[in-house]
């Protein structure tokens, strides 16, 4: 491969890094604003009439941050158990060969050498497209006879 295609595909893997740091610094985002409004909350049944050491709204507010807290992080740990084998198959489809055999010498997790020759063999020197089509023709014919029956 090229070493335009290389960059390009480091970019493409840069981007993708750069919106999953982004979405979890959103998420982290909106935990602090939540919080912020609870305190908000707190001090203005503070001026409505409670008392200044009920502190139940508060601790309540607390404890429903921290119940959606550990909501998110357990969902964050599904999500990244259950979204691992698709980077694995994605690193794994753009490794060169000599990477993929040498695991000793290269990082499994990762390369910095990305190369599209997989994918242009699986597409181009192999019946995959026939396969593809083969599929897909199944599908949609199970997907139309199920609706019609």
């Amino acid at each position: 491969m090229t070493d335009r295609s290389q960059r390009r595909t480091l970019v493409l893997f840069a981007l993708l890094s750069l919106y999953i740091v982004l979405q979890f610094s959103w998420w982290a985002v909106l935990l602090l604003r939540k919080d912020q409004e609870v305190h908000q909350l707190a001090e203005q049944v503070q001026l409505l009439g409670g008392s200044p050491g009920d502190h139940g709204d508060a601790e309540r507010g607390a404890r429903m941050i921290m119940g959606e807290a550990v909501v998110f992080l357990t969902l964050l740990i599904i999500l990244l158990v259950l979204l691992f084998p698709f980077y694995w198959m994605a690193v794994t489809a753009v490794k060169p060969k000599e990477q993929l055999l040498d695991l000793n010498t290269y990082s499994p997790y990762y390369t910095l050498a990305p190369t599209f020759e997989h994918i242009y063999a699986l597409v181009f020197q192999t019946d995959y497209p026939r396969w593809l089509w083969n599929t897909m023709f199944v599908a949609v014919s199970a997907t139309v006879l199920s609706l019609i029956a």
